[in-house]
């Protein structure tokens, strides 16, 4: 892959990593782990879905690295609060 074609969504991706980062800046331990919405989502459930989501799409489609399946079906955002 060239490095225009990567440099791209990777600075997209930081982008968007820190819009989310932004959001939640300031809020208590309790407010992260709260759920807001009728889906039972927390903030903190959230960004774990993100940060695996990405780690998922970098390295597993982008790639072609297989990371330790049963970690990710197990579901880290449902561990954390989700």
């Amino acid at each position: 892959m060239e490095t225009v074609t990567v440099n791209r969504p990777l600075a997209w991706l930081t982008a968007q990593h820190e819009r989310l980062l932004g959001i939640v800046d300031g809020l208590t331990e309790e407010q992260m782990r709260t759920a807001v919405l009728p889906s039972g989502w927390t903030p903190v459930g959230m960004l774990v879905h993100v940060r695996e989501a990405t780690r998922f799409w970098l390295a597993e489609i982008m790639l072609g690295d297989h990371p330790n399946r049963a970690v990710h079906r197990r579901g880290p955002a449902r561990r954390l609060g989700r």
